[in-house]
């Protein structure tokens, strides 16, 4: 519940923040790129593998890492990958958000009140560390800073990513850097926390 108010903020959020000072951008039409269904049922076989051995290595949520590592190493390499249609996109999407929303049972609402106060000034405070962090950064590199508010956002990087494109801003930026914050932070979470027990 926590995450879900954190993203959720974030997603309304950031895109307000960057109206209000860039303007809305024009509407523009998004072609995928690659090698139509030879480059998707590639991109699907390597999705596949990289969850598979994710899992065989026994990470944190192997098939969202591992296709993500798989895919972003065979890009990287050159390999023309053919992104999945918008339809199956937004499929996606739908599965995620109702798998999320059915795991919220009515116990958790109950009481619950100041936890989710807090949660949401902690979402407040740490989204504007970042927005004053991504500002500095671009002012030292010369970057554009609202290219760098999305990459140090701390929201999920799929919310990202898309936010990014309909902002017409370098998407491939912005999840380059969530990505990287991803494979630092995932797989410490479970032995750190472990680490924090055990210290009582």
């Amino acid at each position: 519940m926590a995450q879900t108010l954190r993203i959720s903020a974030i997603v309304v959020i950031l895109p307000l923040l960057l109206y209000a000072i860039d303007g809305r951008p024009a509407p523009v039409e998004f072609a995928g790129t690659g090698g139509g269904p030879v480059g998707i049922l590639l991109l699907a076989l390597a999705a596949l593998a990289g969850g598979a051995v994710f899992r065989a290595l026994n990470w944190v949520n192997p098939f969202f890492l591992g296709p993500l590592a798989a895919s972003s190493a065979l890009t990287a390499a050159g390999v023309p990958l053919t992104p999945f249609p918008d339809a199956v996109l937004s499929a996606g999407q739908i599965v995620l958000g109702a798998w999320l929303g059915s795991t919220f049972q009515r116990k958790l609402f109950e009481g619950a009140g100041r936890e989710m106060l807090v949660s949401i000034a902690g979402t407040l405070l740490l989204l504007a560390l970042s927005t004053a962090g991504a500002v500095a950064v671009a002012r030292l590199t010369g970057l554009p800073w609202e290219t760098l508010i999305l990459a140090t956002a701390p929201g999920g990087v799929t919310e990202m990513a898309l936010t990014a494109r309909y902002l017409q801003q370098s998407v491939s930026f912005v999840t380059a850097a969530h990505v990287v914050r991803i494979f630092l932070l995932m797989p410490v979470a479970r032995p750190l926390v472990r680490a924090i027990d055990r210290r009582g």
